[in-house]
């Protein structure tokens, strides 16, 4: 059975255009194939872009640690429920050199009071931040990519990491890491994404690098609708709930499958937006 339940993916073999180069730079900068997020979002080339470069210019090459990173993202995703990216996050914890930590995630195992104060920031995101504030391009940046990629994963995706749950068996999640630390030092420099985006408008003063995806989620959500009952359904339960969307909300909606991603993408930028509020507060408060 497919992991993808709503999109059909395109083939990294058959990509071209605009998909080709986003499945060419996450293979170099994520190791490996296409990973099944990007492909299910490849029949909305432009909204693959968007959130693409928002998570690479943030999460892999903006500014912060990136274990501190992996641990606001894996907070994001726990607040989200995101059963996919808290155990990828946990394996790109191994991946970064901090298999303890993502073991004491795995177990239920206490942190440290500087990664539990990191992971605690995800969970919420809100209040003082614990990082410098010269780095919350990354940081910020890392939360608002997976509170999108958390809702658009949950609402048309299978959510299994690997195969039969291989992930909750210890040696696997360290053998996963290994294989994806070998690209670590392979990656592009800051900014390669951001020649991706076909429009673009304002970016948040604190978004740094990260902006100009940021601001092309926003410019092509800003896009859709009016929406009819169907589409209004998809956008509230992807802000709210994704993982209450059905296979009866699906068949009401008249789209095509870009469509689709586009609306639920509408819907999770309105939970997306919030967020940003709340961090750009934050950042406001330490000028």
């Amino acid at each position: 059975m497919s992991r993808y339940r709503y999109t059909t993916p395109v083939p990294p073999k058959s990509a071209t255009g605009l998909v080709a180069e986003v499945y060419r730079q996450q293979a170099r900068d994520f190791g490996g194939t296409p990973m099944p997020l990007f492909m299910a979002l490849s029949p909305a080339p432009d909204l693959l872009a968007a959130v693409w470069s928002l998570m690479r210019e943030s999460l892999l090459t903006g500014p912060g640690d990136a274990v501190g990173k992996e641990l606001v993202a894996h907070g994001v995703s726990t607040a989200n429920k995101c059963a996919y990216c808290m155990d990828a996050h946990t394996v790109l914890l191994h991946a970064n050199g901090a298999g303890d930590v993502a073991e004491a995630l795995a177990k239920g195992r206490e942190l440290s009071p500087e990664h539990k104060a990191l992971h605690d920031w995800g969970l919420t995101t809100s209040g003082a931040f614990p990082f410098p504030a010269g780095e919350v391009a990354g940081y910020g940046g890392t939360a608002l990519a997976f509170h999108i990629v958390n809702r658009l994963i949950s609402s048309t995706m299978d959510e299994r990491f690997l195969p039969g749950g291989a992930q909750r068996i210890g040696v696997v999640r360290k053998v996963g890491g290994r294989a994806f630390a070998r690209t670590v030092a392979g990656r592009g420099g800051p900014g390669e994404s951001i020649a991706l985006l076909q429009d673009t408008g304002p970016a948040p003063v604190w978004a740094g690098l990260a902006g100009p995806g940021l601001a092309a989620l926003r410019a092509i959500t800003r896009k859709v609708g009016p929406l009819d009952e169907p589409a209004a359904t998809l956008a509230r339960k992807a802000a709210a709930d994704p993982h209450a969307v059905t296979d009866a909300d699906i068949a009401a909606f008249a789209g095509d499958e870009g469509d689709l991603l586009r609306v639920l993408a509408f819907g999770a930028m309105s939970a997306v937006d919030r967020v940003e509020a709340l961090i750009a507060g934050a950042f406001a408060a330490t000028r």
